[in-house]
Formats: C-alpha cells, structure tokens, sequence
C-alpha cells in the first residue's frame, strides 16, 4: 500500500513583487508583515516533494524499490570559449598553432586569427625567432650533473651583442667561478661518450665508465698519470662489468694507448676500488647535492671467456 503526501502551497512558491501586483489589480489588502511572511516561507526551485511510502510485507521479505534518478535538464547553455575563423567559419575549426611566432592559423583558409601569444605553460618552450641568429636559447636550464663538483648554481654573463665591455665582463665572470676540477672532469666525460659512440657501445657503459673515472680523480692516487690511459683503463673495466668485455686491442685501437700502460692503469683502478669497497662496507655514501645512494660491492673483474668474444666477431664476419 502507498500513500504519497506532496507538500507545495501554491503561495510559497511566488515572489513579493507578483504578490503586491496580484493585490494591486484585484484590490487585495496585503500588508508588508504578510509579504514578508510569505518570502520566509518560499521554498527554494531545487527543493523536491517528498513521497512517503509504506509498505505492507510478509516477515523477511525486502521491498524491491526502483532507484529514483532525477530526469536530466532539458536544455543547458553552453558556457566554453571556442575560437572560429571568421572568414570560413568552420564548425568545428581547423586552427593550427605556429610554435616559433606562436600565431593561431586557419589551416582552411590561411587567416591568422592570433599574433604574438603568450604562453601560458611552462618555460620549456622557446619562440625561436625572439633572438638574432635565429637559435633556440632554452630559458630552462638543465638539471645538476651528480658527476660534477658543487651545486653548478652560478651566473653567467652574456655577451650575444657583441660590445667589448660585454666581452670582458663575461672573461672575468667566468675565470671567478670556473672550476678547474670540473672543467677536467667534463673533457674526460665528453672523451668517453666519443669513444663509446664510435665503437658502439651502449650508454650503461659509458656511465659506468665515468663514475670509475670520477672516482679515480677524487681519490688522488693518479696525479702524473695520462688522463688518456685513465679513461682507456676505465671504459675496459666498465666493458668487464656489463658483460660486452673487449680485448686490450680492441681498447687500443679505440684510445691509441698502449696495452701495456691499458694493463697497468687497469690493475691500479682495480685495487682502487677494491679499497673503496672495504672503506665503505656497504653503506650508503653520498653521490652529490645531498643525494644518498647505496654503493655497490665491488666484486672485481674476471678474465673474458673466448665465448663471450665468439659470437661478436661472428656477427662482424658475417658468420
């Protein structure tokens, strides 16, 4: 059994002002204590009716209640900006954005319909036209170098206009803050990804080879040693321990460093690290820029396995 009770006085739901008007034509005397009584008492448009239902069932049975979903509006106004070539007025548009004078074109009818925007995203876009030579200065620097010495916040000064004062000033900022550590560390780093991109070897090595060369120069045991036959020992052992060993000759004639000084240089960077294995004892040591990372035991070297060359010169044969 259902007993539906609604709950709506006609009065509560009109305003004062149809009210004084509906007094005013039929001569109604309305006072402004009745006015604003009936404004209190006005429901709001997204008040529903209730609807009260009770049930008569059996002991255990669940009524079987359909949900009640509110019926959708049948008309709502659209509230989003679109942009729409007036000359053509496709619908919906065409408009491509040119990323180097950031102009907003019609792909239709060629109009552009913006000059000259600004981006409002972050600064890893650059309009390549704003400077002469028509390059691509990044106003994002990139992120610090944990291989590098210090914080690498410092300041550079410009000199792209050319005067003598710009010059000058740039020289005397750059001999204030230049660090000869890291200016030696970057030479050694950009030796090594040369020779790793000739010969094809992957990046892990590379990577490899410059933490063994940066922790070579940090421990001082190499001062008066060629920084060539350093980076040769060390892209030997990074080859070792990612399994793409190479042979001292093919070492060799990748640097041009004699395989005497390559076995020499090897067996020294060898005991370094062993040494700093037994320093560390498997703590965790910190990388740079207050960045801790858990050191590796240093498990040395093994001789190359003949299998491991096989199927390599294979490949290079044709075989």
């Amino acid at each position: 059994v259902y007993h539906i009770s609604f709950e709506s006085p006609v009065a509560k739901v009109y305003s004062p002002l149809f009210i004084r008007c509906c007094a005013k034509q039929y001569n109604l005397r309305v006072t402004a204590r009745a006015i604003k009584r009936r404004q209190s008492q006005r429901r709001s448009s997204q008040q529903k009716t209730k609807t009260i239902m009770s049930y008569t069932l059996s002991p255990g049975a669940i009524p079987d209640v359909e949900p009640q979903v509110e019926a959708p509006d049948e008309w709502r106004q659209n509230l989003s900006v679109r942009m729409i070539c007036p000359d053509c007025k496709e619908d919906p548009p065409n408009l491509v954005e040119d990323p180097q004078a950031a102009d907003v074109i019609c792909e239709d009818c060629g109009m552009v319909l913006s000059q000259r925007g600004i981006d409002q995203r972050a600064e890893w876009r650059t309009f390549a036209n704003d400077d002469q030579g028509n390059d691509d200065p990044s106003r994002v620097g990139e992120g610090p170098n944990l291989l590098l010495n210090g914080s690498q916040l410092q300041t550079n000064i410009a000199f792209g206009d050319g005067s003598l004062r710009s010059k000058e000033l740039h020289r005397a900022q750059s001999k204030a803050n230049a660090d000869k550590g890291n200016k030696n560390l970057l030479q050694a780093f950009k030796q090594i990804g040369a020779y790793c991109d000739s010969y094809d070897l992957p990046n892990v090595v590379a990577d490899a080879a410059k933490h063994i060369f940066k922790d070579a120069e940090d421990s001082k045991n190499f001062k008066g040693k060629s920084t060539e036959a350093i980076i040769a020992g060390c892209i030997f052992i990074a080859c070792r321990r990612n399994k793409v060993p190479r042979t001292f000759r093919e070492i060799y004639d990748m640097t041009h460093v004699s395989k005497k000084e390559i076995g020499r240089t090897f067996k020294l960077l060898e005991s370094m690290l062993a040494k700093q294995d037994k320093q560390s004892g498997g703590k965790a040591k910190v990388i740079g820029n207050g960045v801790v990372g858990i050191h590796e035991a240093y498990q040395g070297t093994v001789t190359t396995n003949p299998d491991e060359l096989c199927s390599r010169f294979c490949a290079q044969l044709g075989m």
